[in-house]
C-alpha cells in the first residue's frame, strides 16, 4: 500500500519515537529541528497516529509499540489529573 503524505508524516513520527524510546525519547531540540514540534505537540501527534486507522498495515507489525503509546497516554492523563497534554484538537 502506498501511503499518502499525512500517513507518511504520522509513520515518520512514530518511527522517530520508536528509535528514541529506549533512550527516554529525543530532545526538544531534535523534535523542533526534525518536525517543527514541541514535545507536547509531538506526543499529541504520536497519540493521533496510535489511535488512527490510517496506519493499520503499519500497526499490524508493531502492535506492541501501539499499545505502549496508548498506555503511556492513558497514564499521563491519570497521573496529571488532566488529559490536556494528550487531548487532540477537536477531540
Amino acid at each position: 500500500m502506498r501511503l499518502n503524505s499525512h500517513q507518511q508524516y504520522l509513520q515518520d513520527l512514530v518511527e522517530h519515537h520508536r528509535r528514541w524510546e529506549p533512550y527516554g525519547g529525543s530532545s526538544p531540540e531534535d523534535l523542533m529541528i526534525h518536525f517543527g514540534l514541541t514535545p507536547v505537540r509531538f506526543r499529541q501527534r504520536i497519540l493521533e497516529a496510535a489511535r488512527s486507522s490510517e496506519l493499520n498495515e503499519y500497526w499490524a507489525t508493531k502492535s506492541d509499540l501501539r499499545i505502549r503509546i496508548l498506555r503511556a497516554a492513558n497514564w499521563i492523563g491519570h497521573n496529571t489529573g488532566t488529559d490536556q497534554m494528550i487531548r487532540l484538537k477537536g477531540a
